[in-house]
């Protein structure tokens, strides 16, 4: 049996092994060091899978604080320039963001999208709930949509 060593951020771990590529058996090191490790790679997880949310909640609330409310929408004056923080957004489109709390609106919104408006509803995390105009249901011609918590 050959002895392998993993040299990570906090710990140096060593384990019995039949080759490289295959450790077998328990970290020789101690226990605390272990957890330590595993701490951090549990912390580096849950920031990176939080970052979707991160920025949803950003934008959302940038709205909100740009005077958007549950009865007023919000959009971009112009197209997106050096002024506007947008993870992705592009200099040719125009945009409306509507931040909504269902809870707060009684766990439901109807939603009344005019014909030719493209558009998506997400909650929060950037999951899809649906798409407005030419790729949604309503197939650009428009249409009333429920949204419920």
């Amino acid at each position: 049996m050959k002895k392998t060593v993993l040299a990570l951020t906090i710990a140096t771990l060593s384990f019995n092994a039949l080759a490289d590529s295959n450790p077998i058996g328990f970290p020789s090191n101690d226990p605390a060091v272990v957890y330590q490790q595993m701490d951090l790679e549990n912390v580096t997880s849950a920031f990176v899978d939080l970052q979707p949310e991160a920025a949803f909640m950003a934008l959302h609330n940038s709205y909100l604080e740009a005077g958007s409310s549950a009865q007023h929408i919000g959009i971009m004056e112009t197209s997106v320039d050096p002024r506007q923080t947008v993870l992705t957004g592009n200099s040719e489109t125009v945009y409306a963001v509507h931040a909504v709390n269902l809870n707060e609106q009684g766990g439901a919104v109807v939603l009344e999208v005019p014909a030719g408006v493209m558009g998506a509803a997400n909650a929060a995390g950037w999951i899809p709930v649906t798409d407005f105009g030419l790729l949604g249901p309503d197939q650009g011609q428009g249409g009333t949509y429920y949204l419920l918590a």
